[in-house]
């Protein structure tokens, strides 16, 4: 079957890397992945401006290998919350985290401009208990995120609690808010509750690619994005799922009835194309 993973991360220091994970996918049917950062340490870097740069360009990178293994691949690069949160306990000072991060936002503009990245991300706020402060920082950062996209048409991904409608509305007044087109917008790692408000409010979102949830969602295929959210991180085997693994959990909802081949098409095909920009040149293994 062939399909395509929406956002992984992969990590050349530590783990697999994009290479072998490009092969793997392949191997399994799949033609495009998109890679997000990890956060620092998992690259044996520092919570500071230059090691999260180093983040992006080791994420842009492993977007190059992956293409080297006759996948395609995009990369977004961005100041993940948690993120936000070392540099906080690293620097102690809100108002001088906050410039660090926002400056480390300009650096990942700056390869969007320059066509490495296809877009900002992570980037949102946090969904686990944190000083509020840390909230108020990650959500100005995400404000300044959207604007830049706005101004260089790319898209984003957000990183957020799963808060349903409130959620949703909120990320939809922000954008307006930056002149970002809505349909730019997408909330990675969406619970079903978030979807369905998302796709109300023509938001674009991601979603896990188990059968349970996709097979909740109730909502029509040319609104589903699907991911592994793949960590590649051998102290957490298979976490948040393998890529591979996504076809058979699709495929046990095309023998239910659940998912139809053009659904299939659509979600892992059409889908990708419109919001990454990438042409489908199908899928040799």
């Amino acid at each position: 079957m062939i399909f395509s993973d929406a956002h992984l991360h992969t990590n050349p220091v530590g783990g697999m890397g994009a290479r072998e994970v490009a092969r793997r996918l392949r191997k399994a049917g799949g033609w495009f992945m998109a890679i997000a950062p990890l956060l620092p340490h998992h690259y044996n870097l520092q919570p500071n401006l230059d090691g999260i740069k180093k983040a992006m360009d080791i994420t842009i990178r492993e977007c190059e290998a992956a293409r080297e293994e006759g996948v395609e691949c995009v990369c977004l690069v961005g100041v993940h919350p948690a993120v936000v949160d070392q540099v906080l306990r690293a620097c102690g000072d809100p108002a001088r985290a906050y410039e660090i991060c926002s400056e480390a936002l300009r650096y990942a503009a700056e390869k969007v401009r320059e066509g490495r990245a296809v877009g900002i991300g992570e980037v949102g706020r946090q969904h686990y208990p944190v000083d509020p402060v840390n909230v108020v920082v990650s959500e100005m950062l995400m404000e300044e995120a959207l604007a830049a996209a706005s101004d260089l048409d790319a898209i984003v991904h957000l990183h957020l609690e799963r808060g349903g409608a409130v959620t949703a509305r909120d990320v939809a007044a922000r954008a307006d808010r930056a002149g970002m087109r809505r349909e730019r917008v997408i909330i990675h790692h969406a619970d079903a509750r978030v979807a369905r408000e998302a796709a109300k409010l023509g938001l674009r979102f991601t979603v896990v690619g188990r059968a349970e949830l996709l097979g909740s969602l109730g909502l029509p295929s040319k609104a589903i994005l699907v991911e592994s959210d793949f960590l590649d991180d051998p102290r957490r085997p298979g976490a948040v799922m393998y890529p591979w693994s996504i076809p058979e959990e699709v495929e046990e909802l095309l023998g239910r009835g659940v998912l139809s081949e053009d659904d299939i098409a659509t979600m892992f095909i059409d889908n990708v194309c419109d919001v990454y920009g990438v042409v489908f040149r199908g899928c040799i293994r």
